[in-house]
C-alpha cells in the first residue's frame, strides 16, 4: 500500500493524471489495450475535469481504453445522480474514447436485471488472470464518510458476495438500490486508487490509517493482488503519519 499526500485537489489530479498515462501505457504494451473502471462522486470528478482539459489527458490513447464503472445508482442514464452521466459530462464526451469501449451499467433497468446484465459483461469484456479471475488495469474508488466504497456499504450483504462480480444492493439508510462490483473485481485489479479529499474525509481516513479495524469498513477489505495507492490532500490526510 502507498499513499501519495498532495497540497490541494489541483496538486492531486495532476499527479493521479501521470500517473494514469503510465498504467495505460504499460497496460496497451502487454496487452494491446487498458480496462479501467472509474467512480462516482465529487472528487474523482475533479479528477476527470483535468483529464478532460489538461494536456496530460489528451495524451491518453482512449481509442485503446475499455471504460467501466464500478457502482451506478438505480436511475436513468440523463439523470443528474447517475455516474455514468458525471462521468459522461466531465470526461468522456470531451475525449476521442469508441462508443463501444463504455460499459455502463443500465441504472434505468430493476437493480437486479441490472446487476446480471453488468455481471455478464463483464464476464464478455474484461481480462482474466490465468486463475479466471477478473483482471482489470485500474480500479478507481472514492471513499464515503461511513467507510464505503463503490457501493459496498457496511452492514450489507454485498459484503460478502464473492461469487458475483456484480450484485445489487440494498442501502438502508439510503432506502434505495443501488448496483456495484464487489470485491473479487476489486482485488483482481493490476491497480486500485482511493481517491480522497476534503475535511470531510479526514474522520474516516484517521480512523482507517491510525485505528485500523480488519474489516470494520469497507475500504479496509481493499486488497488487490497488484499496487493500492491512496490520493489524499492535505485536508483529508491532516491526522495521518506523512
Amino acid at each position: 500500500m502507498r499513499k501519495k499526500i498532495l497540497k490541494d485537489m489541483d496538486d492531486l489530479c495532476a499527479e493521479a493524471a501521470h500517473d494514469l498515462t503510465r498504467i495505460i501505457s504499460t497496460a496497451i504494451d502487454q496487452r494491446g489495450e487498458a480496462h479501467i473502471f472509474l467512480a462516482g462522486g465529487s472528487t474523482p470528478r475533479r479528477l476527470y475535469r483535468f483529464l478532460a482539459t489538461s494536456n496530460v489527458g489528451q495524451t491518453i490513447p482512449w481509442g485503446k481504453v475499455h471504460i467501466y464503472f464500478g457502482d451506478e445508482r438505480n436511475v436513468p442514464a440523463d439523470d443528474p445522480d447517475c455516474n455514468y452521466n458525471m462521468a459522461n459530462q466531465s470526461l468522456l464526451k470531451s475525449i476521442s474514447v469508441d462508443p463501444t469501449r463504455i460499459h455502463r451499467i443500465q441504472g434505468e433497468l430493476p437493480a437486479a436485471e441490472a446487476a446480471l446484465a453488468y455481471n455478464n459483461k463483464l464476464k464478455y469484456c474484461l481480462p482474466f488472470d490465468v486463475e479466471g479471475n477478473p483482471n482489470p488495469d485500474l480500479v478507481i474508488l472514492g471513499l464515503g464518510a461511513d467507510g464505503h466504497v463503490a457501493s459496498l456499504f457496511p452492514d450489507t450483504d454485498i459484503l460478502d458476495n464473492t461469487s458475483d462480480y456484480v450484485a445489487s444492493v440494498w442501502v438502508e439508510k439510503l432506502r434505495t438500490n443501488r448496483i456495484s462490483i464487489t470485491y473479487p473485481v476489486i482485488n483482481g485489479a493490476n491497480n486500485v486508487w482511493l481517491f480522497v479529499s476534503g475535511e470531510a474525509k479526514r474522520d474516516i481516513v484517521d480512523k482507517i490509517f491510525n485505528y485500523h479495524t480488519p474489516g470494520r469498513y469497507p475500504a479496509e477489505r481493499v486488497n488487490p493482488i497488484g499496487h493500492l495507492t491512496w490520493y489524499l490532500d492535505e485536508a483529508a490526510a491532516y491526522r495521518i503519519d506523512r
